[in-house]
């Protein structure tokens, strides 16, 4: 059954928008202040200050980096210092008259305004600096802290988990390597079920000499029994390999497949 077309205009027209960042730039600052401007020239309406947070917000800047966001403020900062000087050097009379607005009497309404904003400025820049020579650092420091903390209890449970895994292990260990000795006694050889508990016991046993290394680091004393009690185990399973090994060489037409698993054992051990 197919997408009817009206159905999958309504699935576009119902499709998440993702946020997009507005570019930072001259005309988004100018939209901005538009209405702050218009209080200004209307002397009986109360100034609304520029609220740096709704700005943010409003054009999707929390979803970018302070450092970027930072850099782009200063390439536009750069961009109209430059724009105004060149202004400035191609109408220099015109600039000298208005620079003459900032200057004067006392009752310059003008320089009243620029003087009551001059602190705010200054506090705004004092944060700034604050945030981006103290406050970032210590924070990414502390992430960073933390995340070293969290893969430092990783391992540490890694460590548990095996050093369980062995304990468990070895107890398995131990009876099989007690059953195969067992039936290096029997006459004529269960060659199947010697086959059967061969193999569990060479996988069993590679699997805890992997953990066992894994556990290298560790000096406890739990450890250095699990570790002896190993080293008795291997013994005693060579033993039996021997053992097994005589009787396939005097029987080699008795017991071919154990003769072959044998084989394959003494090609990954030394014995």
């Amino acid at each position: 059954m197919g997408l009817d077309i009206n159905d999958a205009e309504t699935l576009r027209k119902d499709e998440l928008e993702l946020p997009t960042v507005t570019e930072v730039s001259r005309d988004l600052f100018a939209e901005e202040t538009e209405g702050i401007q218009d209080v200004k020239l209307n002397r009986d309406s109360t100034i609304v200050p520029f609220d740096v947070d709704h700005f943010l917000i409003k054009n999707n800047f929390q979803y970018i980096s302070l450092d970027m966001l930072t850099r782009q403020l200063k390439d536009l900062s750069d961009e109209m210092m430059t724009v105004l000087l060149d202004r400035v050097a191609a109408n220099y009379d015109s600039y000298l008259n208005f620079c003459k607005v900032y200057q004067g009497g006392n009752n310059n309404d003008t320089l009243f305004e620029l003087q009551k904003i001059l602190p705010d400025l200054d506090s705004f820049m004092n944060q700034l600096r604050i945030l981006t020579e103290k406050e970032m650092p210590r924070t990414q420091e502390t992430v960073q802290d933390t995340l070293d903390y969290l893969e430092k209890l990783e391992e540490i449970k890694a460590l548990l988990n095996n050093h369980i895994t062995i304990s468990e292990d070895m107890t398995v260990l131990k009876q099989l390597s007690k059953s195969l000795h067992t039936l290096c006694d029997t006459e004529p050889l269960e060659e199947e079920l010697c086959i059967a508990v061969t193999q569990k016991l060479f996988r069993l046993f590679q699997k805890i000499h992997t953990l066992l290394e894994t556990l290298s680091e560790l000096d406890s004393q739990s450890l250095h029994h699990i570790r002896n009690d190993f080293l008795g185990i291997s013994q005693e399973f060579q033993i039996s390999l021997k053992l097994l090994t005589d009787i396939t060489l005097q029987h080699t037409t008795d017991y071919p497949k154990l003769a072959s698993l044998l084989t394959d054992i003494f090609h990954q051990i030394k014995i």
